[in-house]
């Protein structure tokens, strides 16, 4: 549960997203120009489930319909924060699942995470013994 603390950094946040102009960059599959929030979500810090599931809700709301209609630049950016936090959730979600697959290189044939052993490595020839004369 987030506690309304908490709730109220993520409502102080959106609105600050609400306020600051999204930022650009550059897509790089297309090379082509992109809007982004002004504001990420940082992975390591944000638990971007939970404000994923703030966001969504508040977007639902009277203010954020009213958002919609009044400030649709706004709800964009707050919209392209939302996705980045989902965007997120997949890239750990897609990590976690290549981390269990098995038969994946460097990977344990029953898919235990552990790394397999090392091939067989050929035996060494004998020495060869000096012949007497």
């Amino acid at each position: 549960m987030i506690s309304f603390s908490r709730l109220n950094e993520i409502h102080v946040s959106m609105r600050s997203l609400v306020n600051t102009p999204e930022t650009q960059d550059i897509d790089p599959m297309t090379g082509a120009p992109v809007s982004v929030p002004p504001v990420m979500p940082d992975p390591l810090v944000d638990d971007v489930a939970k404000i994923a599931i703030v966001i969504r809700e508040w977007l639902n709301t009277e203010a954020g319909l009213k958002l919609q209609q009044t400030d649709q630049p706004g709800f964009q950016r707050i919209r392209m924060y939302l996705q980045a936090c989902v965007q997120i959730l997949q890239q750990a979600q897609m990590a976690a699942a290549a981390a269990a697959a098995p038969g994946e290189e460097g990977a344990a044939p029953g898919g235990g995470g552990e790394p397999a052993p090392p091939p067989p490595q050929p035996e060494a020839a004998p020495e060869a013994q000096p012949q007497a004369a």
